[in-house]
């Protein structure tokens, strides 16, 4: 699995990454966007922008898992595409699956609204959802379910990775790129929270092909 994703990774990565960037745009009109913070208030708003979209993060890899199947499933055909058919490929799969994506979001955010344990294990047993080739609702989501439950233990590992670090680069941006916190703060001090959110952004664009890539390796390797 892994040395598939790294193979995808290292054939794609530009497809993967034009994609990536395509799915990624709300959150980064949300942070590049915003006002820069002038006082406590704007700067308590930057940063729970920051840490919304590190919590959002997931719902751009369920997209781009899409992107990364049939580039996945290239390679393990030893059928390797070319970049520009690389790059046709992931969008146009990436578009055909949005709708079975978005469903499956939406089933993990009405399982968070009740606790956040049911919604972890919906973000697991449908994060599959963009690799499979499924056609029609709600067939994608129980084969994402199904191909889990086989594999479950690389999956699990997969998002819990995937979780940590993004709350790690909403925490490391925080305390990098942001002034401490104090009673009297200069207007640019004050403004430094504002790069928090940037940050992040970064660094979910940086991170999503590569969890994009292991998710959909599991799913080209069960096939």
């Amino acid at each position: 699995m892994i040395g598939l994703a790294a193979r995808t990774l290292g054939r794609y990565l530009v497809p993967l990454a034009i994609v990536s960037a395509i799915v990624c745009v709300p959150f980064a009109l949300l942070a590049y966007a915003s006002p820069w913070p002038r006082d406590l208030p704007t700067a308590n708003a930057a940063l729970a922008r920051a840490f919304a979209i590190a919590g959002a993060a997931w719902m751009a890899r369920f997209v781009v898992v899409g992107a990364a199947a049939p580039l996945a499933r290239s390679l393990v055909a030893n059928a390797p595409l070319s970049q520009p058919r690389a790059l046709l490929a992931a969008a146009g799969n990436a578009l055909r699956m949005a709708l079975p994506c978005f469903a499956a979001i939406a089933a993990v955010l009405v399982g968070g609204l009740a606790l956040v344990l049911p919604a972890l294990a919906l973000v697991v047993l449908l994060s599959l959802t963009g690799a499979s080739t499924e056609r029609g609702m709600p067939a994608p989501l129980a084969d994402s379910v199904a191909v889990v439950r086989a594999h479950w233990q690389p999956v699990a590992a997969i998002v819990a990775v995937m979780l940590i670090v993004d709350v790690a680069l909403a925490l490391a941006a925080w305390k990098l790129f942001a002034v401490p916190l104090a009673k009297k703060l200069k207007p640019e001090q004050w403004a430094t929270y504002g790069n928090v959110a940037r940050v992040v952004v970064l660094g979910v664009l940086a991170t999503t092909p590569v969890f994009a890539a292991l998710l959909a390796a599991v799913h080209a390797r069960r096939r």
